[in-house]
């Protein structure tokens, strides 16, 4: 694999992340008036949410930072999957990974005291150990091997 192919991928899986938190929250903002876009602006594909359109505007230097960025539960930070999810958040963690196709999520930035932890019957895992100085957190990583995952510690 060459860098771009590299590059691809990583954009790819930034895309669908934040895809995944625009359809955890999307019913919310629908109905959120959308800055408007300055005439050089890169086009909007049909059917974008208006979150879509305010980031898109803002990265672009066309418009302010979308206030929705803020909200403690937005559809970029969000923490349905990675504190203690319920099952109405499982219920929805299983039709968003059937929409994308996918098997499992794993999640970041909210730190899991007990090391990797996987919610959901092993659809969704958390993998914020906390290693940094801040939260002293053991070195811990996720392998997985087909369908084969764990977390693997020193402990």
């Amino acid at each position: 694999m060459d860098d771009r192919d590299g590059n691809e991928q990583n954009e790819e899986c930034h895309r669908v992340t934040v895809e995944v938190g625009l359809l955890r929250n999307a019913a919310r903002f629908r109905n959120a008036t959308p800055a408007r876009p300055k005439k050089n602006a890169p086009a909007i594909p049909a059917g974008a949410f208006p979150t879509q359109i305010e980031t898109r505007s803002w990265l672009g230097g066309d418009g302010p930072f979308p206030q929705w960025f803020k909200e403690k539960d937005n559809p970029v930070w969000s923490r349905h999957y990675s504190d203690e999810p319920d099952d109405a958040d499982c219920e929805l963690l299983t039709d968003t990974l059937r929409k994308l196709g996918a098997k499992r999520m794993i999640v970041g930035h909210t730190v899991q005291e007990n090391g990797i932890t996987s919610y959901c019957d092993g659809k969704v895992w958390c993998i914020d150990v906390g290693m940094a100085a801040h939260y002293g957190g053991d070195v811990e990583v996720l392998e997985i091997r087909g369908d084969m995952v764990r977390g693997i510690s020193e402990r």
